[in-house]
């Protein structure tokens, strides 16, 4: 063992340090100088994830390239590359888009390991996740463009992303889906100058979160807030003095996800006056005048998913039959 370190250590000294690679054969030096860029892929940022280059090509490397590259053809088949794998090899095309069970490629992964086609003929196996995501990708049109949220994830799929990739697929919320350009200067700065809060969402998203927590809201100032309606997402008039004739004015802002109406005069009757918002997912009415016969206005709009109603008149009887109900909404009560 001694007598090996020294000599490699020699040889990196002489040769410098990828002499190994130098006159190794093609696919030996792409499995052991490629594998390393495999492995700096990022999996936190789902809009950019490939399901064929980032999740099945370093499959494919690891268990096909060997026999199936640009310098060993076996079969005369190449799958290093995407236009050489759609080629196929000497018995045709390996890929049926649309069709696995039709796809020589995820046929001969599936055989039985003691037929005499079956791939690959040594080393390891295809495991049960890598051939449930080759049938996957195959099965949504074996498009080498496919992103991960474009193909249709049923819920084996999503289980081996989560637990081999560490990759969500849960939808994210409405307001990281939409871009718009900024809001005008001129209309932010008439906020703030009125008493608003007026903050970006991100560096890269230019929705808006708003607030103003003051006891002198006017219909004058709440008017405000329509010059920036396709931008507020996030809006709290908690604490304001915001009144139930008044609460149609947020129906106007259909990007808004999150709103905050805690410990204000509010009453099944303003409730009423918010129409359809569509992307809202959660509303707060802790200290309000609201009773449960609000639920059935928040029923209607289709993304609710959080609904705080603490201290408030609500029954809790007919709370607690809502959630049977509606399971997938949570009611802080």
């Amino acid at each position: 063992m001694v007598i090996f370190i020294e000599g490699h250590l020699g040889g990196t000294l002489t040769h410098e340090s990828d002499y190994l690679l130098e006159y190794a054969p093609p696919f030996i030096k792409n499995k052991l100088t490629e594998k390393n860029e495999f492995s700096k892929i990022d999996f936190s940022s789902r809009d950019s994830i490939l399901v064929y280059k980032d999740l099945l090509e370093p499959i494919l490397q690891e268990k096909c390239w060997a026999c199936h590259n640009a310098d060993v053809q076996r079969g005369e088949l190449n799958m290093q590359h995407p236009d050489s794998l759609l080629i196929g090899g000497e018995s045709g095309s390996i890929l049926i888009a649309g069709n696995s069970t039709k796809s020589e490629l995820f046929s001969r992964v599936t055989l039985s390991q003691k037929s005499q086609k079956y791939m690959p003929p040594v080393g390891e196996p295809l495991t049960y996740s890598e051939i449930q995501l080759l049938d996957w990708w195959i099965t949504n049109g074996a498009d080498f463009k496919m992103k991960i949220e474009e193909g249709n994830t049923s819920e084996p799929i999503k289980s081996i992303l989560s637990k081999t990739y560490g990759i969500d697929t849960s939808p994210g919320p409405w307001y990281e889906s939409v871009k718009i350009k900024p809001a005008d200067s001129l209309d932010i700065a008439k906020l703030i100058d009125n008493g608003f809060l007026v903050k970006k969402l991100g560096e890269d998203n230019n929705l808006l979160d708003i607030e103003y927590n003051e006891q002198n809201l006017t219909e004058e100032k709440i008017k405000l807030l329509l010059n920036v309606a396709n931008h507020i997402t996030w809006l709290s008039l908690a604490q304001s003095n915001i009144s139930d004739n008044q609460a149609n004015y947020i129906s106007q802002f259909p990007n808004l996800t999150r709103l905050q109406l805690e410990k204000t005069y509010l009453t099944d009757a303003g409730i009423k006056q918010i129409s359809m918002l569509e992307h809202l997912e959660s509303i707060n009415l802790y200290a309000t005048g609201v009773s449960e016969k609000c639920l059935e206005d928040l029923s209607k709009f289709p993304n609710l998913k959080r609904i705080y109603l603490w201290n408030t008149s609500a029954d809790k009887n007919i709370v607690q039959e809502f959630k049977v109900k509606n399971p997938e909404m949570e009611i802080i009560f």
